[in-house]
């Protein structure tokens, strides 16, 4: 009977948290149609989650529009660890920001980020 607790627990544990971040591959045009916002910006400002389960926050100067109805101010809810997708901003970089969702609510992670062939986008000079 402690034997098959024993491989009960450690199969629950196996199968738990420890899930890595897989994405769907998508072309520069497959983006543009599924994302809500495209945007060149560059970062000003980032706050990192408060507990493990939440959100960053970074704050874009948007530089070029690409789609959506943007301000020059958007904030971006991200999370930061690898297994949850997560991305993280360094302040004044530059980069196009693929992100979901609507109004104040804009999201991203490394899925949205990536296009076929490339990760995040190197800084631009």
């Amino acid at each position: 009977m402690r034997r098959l607790i024993a491989l009960a627990a450690a199969l629950v544990a196996a199968s738990g948290v420890a899930s890595a971040c897989s994405c769907l591959p998508q072309t520069h045009a497959e983006k543009l149609e599924a994302m809500d916002a495209i945007f060149v910006g560059r970062v000003m400002n980032t706050s990192k989650p408060k507990t493990f389960e939440g959100k960053a926050i970074t704050d874009f100067h948007v530089l070029d529009a690409i789609k959506g109805d943007l301000g020059r101010i958007v904030t971006i809810r991200h999370d930061i660890y690898g297994p949850a997708c997560g991305v993280r901003f360094a302040k004044g970089t530059e980069l196009t920001v693929y992100a979901y969702g609507e109004g104040d609510d804009l999201r991203t992670n490394s899925c949205a980020m990536m296009v076929v062939g490339e990760r995040l986008e190197e800084p631009r000079d």
